[in-house]
């Protein structure tokens, strides 16, 4: 690989790439819920096509197989992205509920659920105000809200239906169903159906959601302490010291890029470092000035013997955040 670049099959564009239109669907794969700020990816709902359900069944099929080597071969590769948790739901055969909300949707859950869930209507000033609608708003495929400040019934006649303290768990359990659910219905069962035509659902008896999320998309940031005890160091053991100083200083999106520059997954595997079948390897080579390289197929970081921590610090994060976006610089 090239300075500051990675040798090997990246994914950090995949996300831009699903919520892209693909050749033969007039809709993206998937989306981001309006005006939600972290990256969860949802079954779009308007993606119906014929071309679209195929792509979404073959998309539930590399799930699948990332489930299948975890498990089954002990070889764990996440996808390097999220995707929602409710999309398993039928394939771990349980229900929706408002309480994925707080995974899925977070912003949502925290501005109108978590207070419905909390405090009376009254307290809230909304007592008689509310009916069993939802808003529905969708993102098009130029990125502009759709249906936004129009409310759709979440259950038959649900206009008519008032929300009172009483019901209210029962109206924000039907919201979850229908705006992670239902919406997306089709899409969901190609998905479904692609999963379990590489892994049969009777596997899964005893794997909860979050697991599942787990072994398809592994786990943000990681623990130091992992890192220390689960990577063969072929460098001096001042150059492990320095390298493990300069890692400690970085937030969990940069330690996402560190891991996407050295595996080619901004993710670790449920199982942290120690469930890499390839393990990764620090390794001393190169130019004092050069920066630091990487073979993503064999999960290696290449570090130059810099004089001191300042230095690989520097090297380090300007690789990080350009390299793992596939550019060489010197």
């Amino acid at each position: 690989g090239g300075e500051g670049g990675g040798e090997g099959g990246g994914m950090e564009e995949a996300p831009r790439m699903y919520s892209k239109v693909l050749p033969g669907c007039k809709e993206p794969l998937f989306t981001v819920p309006v005006d939600e700020k972290v990256t969860v990816l949802h079954i779009n709902p308007k993606a119906t096509g014929s071309q679209e359900l195929k792509y979404l069944k073959l998309c539930g099929a590399l799930c699948a197989r990332s489930v299948f080597v975890g498990v089954l071969r002990n070889d764990y590769c996440p996808l390097p992205f999220r995707v929602a948790r409710s999309m398993f739901a039928d394939i771990l055969q349980v229900g929706v509920s408002c309480s994925d909300f707080a995974y899925d949707m977070p912003l949502f859950f925290r501005h109108r659920v978590e207070a419905l869930l909390r405090s009376s209507l009254v307290e809230l000033g909304m007592d008689g105000l509310l009916t069993f609608t939802c808003p529905n708003p969708i993102l098009n495929n130029k990125g502009e809200k759709e249906g936004e400040g129009v409310e759709v019934e979440v259950m038959e006649g649900g206009n008519d239906v008032e929300v009172t303290d009483d019901n209210k768990l029962d109206y924000l359990n039907m919201m979850a169903e229908f705006l992670l659910k239902s919406r997306c219905e089709k899409g969901l069962e190609a998905f479904t159906k692609g999963f379990e035509e590489v892994f049969p659902r009777d596997h899964f008896t005893t794997v909860s959601s979050r697991d599942m999320e787990l072994l398809v998309c592994g786990t943000s940031g990681f623990d130091l302490a992992d890192f220390r005890n689960n990577v063969s160091f072929s460098v001096s053991s001042q150059v492990r010291e320095w390298l493990c100083e300069a890692l400690g200083r970085l937030n969990d999106e940069e330690k996402g890029k560190f891991l996407q520059f050295v595996t080619g997954s901004s993710k670790l595997p449920g199982g942290g470092f120690s469930a890499y079948s390839q393990r990764v390897t620090v390794l001393s080579y190169g130019a004092l000035n050069s920066l630091p390289q990487s073979h993503t197929c064999f999960n290696q970081l290449v570090l130059p013997q810099y004089s001191d921590a300042a230095t690989l610090q520097s090297k380090l994060l300007l690789a990080i955040n350009e390299g793992c976006e596939g550019f060489g610089m010197a």
